[in-house]
């Protein structure tokens, strides 16, 4: 019983979910709450095109971090074409730098990493963005998912961990922008 427990608990704490209950056996904790959520925003691309999706901390309120570490992984949906050019993380000018950014010798994941931040993080932050170069075959109406890898977001303040989860994954959507006066097709 004690060892399926500690594989429930194991299995739960990687599910993205707003609150995680814990079977209340061996003097285990009982519920544990979440305590905020780092999340990817939405943003589109034209093909050639360098895009910054986003990434933002969202902590409760009374919660703070001294460190946090995540990785994401972008992969193309349905017939569009694999991202070539490595993914690379640019920290908010205004934030933290990180103390590690990993491309993981693969173009299309990357791991960020800030430890022991001598001012810890509350509240709502931007962390920075992760850039990414669509690849110029990519046509209007082809997308990608940038997604968190569940196995690599963790926090902490001090020697205690801070449950944080990972967002939904989001579309990053491929496209051309027209204005008023352009011709169509665009060939740009």
């Amino acid at each position: 019983m004690k060892n399926a427990y500690f594989q429930l608990v194991r299995h739960a704490t990687r599910l993205a979910a707003t609150c995680v209950v814990f079977v209340a056996c061996y003097g285990g904790p009982r519920v544990s709450a979440q305590q905020g959520y780092v999340n990817l925003g939405p943003t589109q691309g034209t093909p050639g095109a360098t895009v910054s999706i986003p990434v933002n901390l969202v902590l409760n309120a009374g919660v703070s971090l001294d460190s946090i570490a995540f990785g994401v992984s972008l992969t193309p949906n349905l017939d569009a074409p694999t991202i070539a050019n490595p993914l690379t993380f640019q920290a908010d000018a205004s934030g933290p730098s990180p103390s590690l950014i990993h491309s993981e010798g693969n173009p299309t994941s990357i791991a960020v990493a800030y430890l022991n931040l001598p001012n810890p993080l509350s509240g709502t932050v931007h962390l920075g963005d992760i850039m990414a170069v669509i690849p110029a075959s990519a046509s209007a109406d082809q997308d990608y998912a940038a997604a968190f890898k569940a196995s690599t977001l963790s926090a902490t303040l001090g020697a205690g961990s801070v449950l944080v989860f990972a967002g939904q994954p989001v579309a990053i959507l491929v496209g051309y922008t027209y204005l008023v006066g352009d011709a169509y097709p665009n060939t740009s």
